[in-house]
């Protein structure tokens, strides 16, 4: 049997791609796995999941890569008193949907896909001693990352199953190594999320940071 994403041969019974850790399955949405191997679900969407690095200007809300180049677009609407959150590649269009779950006392939001599928849930630690955490979890409310603001005022997304940071977001100023245009305007405006194992899907990252913004200016 040959793994679907990159070729390489799979031995009978095993669920996940050795080379690449793609799951091995015929719908490329499942993504309701076990935090074992949380790492490597799949992403039929392949356009903005192919970078190591965001670059985030919530002045027009667009989004670019490491070079500047314009990517996507985020949108904030108001629908029957509830508020959407969705990220838009420039090619592709919609990639996905955040929105607080209804009687979650903004505690609670699901990320959605392009096709209204529920991929994951992120939940705000209510009674954390630090009040700014979150829990990355299945849609069946199984844990697979935590959401950690740092004393530098950025946040830290770990693995539960690997005790790692796979990925971090927060003001550009936080990010020393960042090579930008510095003649932009308005630098405070600018934040990143910076991707540090490529096996991590970037809808779920590209959500929590979606909706770490929707929690603190929006709601």
């Amino acid at each position: 049997m040959k793994c679907n994403f990159c070729g390489a041969d799979i031995p009978p019974g095993i669920l996940y791609c050795p080379n690449c850790g793609k799951r091995i399955t015929k719908s490329s949405r499942t993504i309701d796995i076990n935090s074992g191997s949380q790492l490597f679900f799949p992403s039929s969407y392949e356009e903005m999941s192919k970078y190591m690095l965001y670059l985030f200007n919530l002045v027009n809300l667009h989004i670019f890569d490491e070079n500047y180049n314009e990517i996507g677009i985020i949108k904030v609407r108001n629908k029957f008193l509830k508020i959407i959150g969705e990220i838009y590649d420039i090619h592709e269009g919609l990639i996905l949907s955040v929105t607080p779950i209804f009687f979650s006392f903004k505690t609670a939001f699901k990320i959605k896909d392009s096709q209204e599928i529920e991929i994951a849930r992120i939940k705000k630690i209510v009674f954390s001693a630090i009040i700014k955490n979150f829990y990355i979890q299945s849609p069946s409310n199984e844990k697979w990352f935590s959401i950690i603001k740092s004393r530098r005022s950025n946040y830290k997304i770990k693995s539960f199953s690997t005790n790692k940071v796979v990925a971090e977001f927060g003001h550009i100023n936080q990010l020393e190594e960042m090579i930008i245009d510095f003649s932009l305007e308005n630098l405070n405006n600018f934040y990143f999320l910076k991707v540090y194992d490529e096996r991590v899907n970037r809808l779920l990252l590209l959500g929590s940071f979606l909706t770490i913004y929707l929690n603190n200016y929006l709601l």
